[in-house]
């Protein structure tokens, strides 16, 4: 029985290292936390180290102190406990995510806390990674030199640079009202459109051709180029257009 118990244990810490998922608990009378093997490594605190409510606190980044500390408190009141957070180990910061369940006694008074806290430093370093990706992407197409637009495989527009609404002289909002082969003089711009609509991901990746486009004022012959921007569900897929 015994030895089926330790296998049990170093299952379970198994399985807490993959899936970077610890548990705790904490005596709310006593003010004694405990930590699995798992939240031991992820807070970088040896075993067998004496740990209390402060401790974990001591823990966590001096921005988000108190962020945690009042959410825990409302969570005593009754509040739903789930947040992310930032701590620090070893001079290094970590994201992770922290949830909890309480334990009352027979006169419904709080004795204990159970929960998780799971390590999303990737995911956040990934979320921070692609917010800068779009910063820059925005940058660069709102101040392009090039008049660019972006349309769903319909025609519709969805954005378009600066530049793209002065050279046809036609607001964004304006735009959206229209799909892309309305803006063609020549029986071309649809032909296109329904050319590049049939791109797939392997087979096209541009189409560039040369066509008359109307604008509010006058007409202007450009030579217009498409690139598909796939998504993962062939319905999500966008055209970034240049003129």
């Amino acid at each position: 029985m015994e030895r089926a118990l330790r296998e049990s244990r170093k299952d379970l810490d198994r399985a807490q290292a993959v899936a970077r998922t610890g548990n705790w608990r904490l005596d709310v009378n006593r003010n004694k936390l405990t930590w699995s093997t798992e939240t031991l490594r992820m807070f970088g605190v040896p075993p067998e180290t004496p740990l209390t409510y402060e401790s974990f606190l001591a823990a966590v980044h001096p921005g988000d102190k108190e962020h945690v500390d009042r959410s825990w408190k409302a969570a005593l009141a009754g509040a739903p406990y789930d947040i992310e957070l930032r701590i620090i180990v070893d001079n290094e910061t970590k994201w992770v995510r922290g949830r909890a369940g309480l334990e009352f006694d027979a006169a419904g008074e709080v004795v204990g806390g159970f929960g998780t806290v799971q390590d999303i430093t990737d995911k956040k370093r990934a979320e921070e990674r692609l917010r800068e990706s779009e910063e820059r992407f925005r940058g660069i197409f709102e101040h392009a030199g090039t008049s660019i637009a972006i349309s769903a495989l319909d025609g519709r527009f969805l954005s378009c640079n600066p530049a793209y609404s002065a050279m046809l002289g036609y607001t964004e909002d304006e735009l959206r009202e229209l799909i892309f082969p309305d803006l063609s003089i020549r029986r071309i711009g649809r032909e296109i459109w329904q050319s590049f609509k049939g791109c797939s991901r392997k087979s096209c990746r541009r189409s560039k051709s040369r066509t008359v486009t109307s604008t509010s004022a006058a007409s202007l012959c450009g030579c217009t180029n498409m690139s598909p921007c796939f998504a993962t569900h062939p319905a999500d897929r966008q055209a970034l257009l240049s003129l």
